[in-house]
């Protein structure tokens, strides 16, 4: 490897003033003069004046592709507190703008799964079920007595036995809990308003200070920040891969 000083007329001339910097390789991979573009192109173009390999493009891709990502995410909750920085406020990118994160978040969270419907759905079929069931039961059983009243209570219960008494009113329990899913579809409208969440969500996520606004919307993303950062580290490191071997090679 070999590097070259160039002028505007001739190698080294002393009559020129004014110097352009080009980094080549002189008999594998780039073969052209081409002037600097920035820091990272100067230490990978000065790094293969010293040591030409194949994987420097590579290695410099994931590099940059995991530094990337990492500050990215970094800048997103951080800092916390708005900084003053000389002339300049530093704010998490979020954070800063927490009324319309806010509008957002309460669109989304009740679009995808604070509405009546998936609400019910994950009454009734979700890992609480039986407590429910069994809420429900007893609920249905207090029922069935208000409408029998004292008198008819003692009544029926004399006439079946308690035992056949809570037989029937289980069964009633159980005819109602399968019918449920059906009913309900006709008050998901009318549970949706009464309940308000979006306007609701989205009014006491703009009030909350910023640690706590921080730690509703942080653990969303604390789950994957390790593969986002390493799928950037990988892509950064196709494209070194892209320029090592169908670019460089090519020329070479």
């Amino acid at each position: 490897m070999r590097c070259f000083v160039f002028t505007e007329r001739c190698i080294y001339s002393q009559q020129e003033t004014e110097l352009h910097v080009f980094f080549f390789q002189a008999e594998d991979g780039i073969r052209d003069a081409q002037e600097s573009r920035g820091l990272g192109d100067v230490y990978k173009r000065q790094l293969y004046a010293f040591y030409d390999s194949w994987f420097i493009l590579p290695g410099f891709g994931l590099l940059v592709g995991w530094a990337t990502n990492y500050i990215a995410l970094l800048l997103i909750f951080n800092p916390i507190e708005p900084k003053k920085v000389c002339c300049f406020t530093v704010h998490g990118a979020f954070l800063k703008r927490q009324d319309e994160v806010s509008v957002e978040y309460a669109k989304l969270s009740t679009e995808n799964f604070l509405k009546a419907e998936y609400l019910f759905e994950e009454i009734l079929e979700g890992p609480k079920r039986q407590v429910f069931k069994r809420l429900f039961v007893q609920a249905v059983g207090r029922h069935v007595d208000s409408v029998l009243g004292f008198g008819g209570k003692m009544g029926v219960r004399v006439l079946l036995g308690p035992r056949k008494f809570s037989a029937v009113k289980l069964a009633i329990a159980e005819e109602a809990l399968m019918a449920l899913p059906q009913l309900m579809t006709c008050c998901f409208d009318y549970v949706d308003s009464a309940l308000n969440i979006e306007p609701t969500m989205r009014e006491k996520l703009a009030q909350l200070p910023p640690a706590e606004f921080e730690r509703v919307l942080h653990p969303v993303f604390e789950a994957d920040e390790a593969k986002l950062i390493a799928v950037g580290a990988v892509l950064g490191m196709a494209v070194g891969f892209a320029q090592q071997f169908l670019i460089f090679e090519q020329i070479g």
